[in-house]
């Protein structure tokens, strides 16, 4: 059984705690003093190229740089890589991607984001450059 424990006394914090029989499995805290940007989407700049984490590091306007997996890459915006190939080879810096943050910047880790892009409305999911279909509600 999945359970949405919401405590909202204070006016400048909300704390929501997903329990699943009987086990914490998600814990978010809200407040007024920290903005929130999980699911932001930003132009993105690479700054950094690093083959040996398979990933790329993204200035997307924040004080601490993003940090985006190669397979969090949508091969729609990358032309001339072939789909399945080697696509870090096609990356460099200075180039602009648009990307969304999927997990909020922790202590002194920057966000981690992603170019498969979803922007949810109140009846369906808009999934740009993807074959998917979703549904909302």
């Amino acid at each position: 059984m999945k359970k949405m424990l919401i405590n909202a006394i204070h006016a400048d914090e909300v704390r929501v705690a997903v329990v699943e029989n009987n086990t914490l499995t998600g814990l978010f805290i809200e407040t007024s003093l920290k903005e929130q940007i999980k699911g932001n989407i930003y132009r993105g700049k690479i700054t950094r190229v690093e083959a040996s984490l398979n990933a790329v590091f993204i200035d997307y306007g924040r004080d601490k740089n993003g940090f985006l997996p190669v397979s969090d890459i949508n091969p729609a915006y990358l032309p001339k890589a072939a789909k399945g190939k080697d696509i870090l080879k096609y990356l460099h810096k200075g180039m602009q991607l648009p990307v969304q943050v999927s997990r909020e910047e922790k202590n002194k880790k920057g966000a981690l984001l992603t170019t498969n892009l979803s922007l949810p409305g109140k009846y369906l999911v808009l999934v740009p450059n993807q074959s998917l279909a979703g549904i909302s509600r």
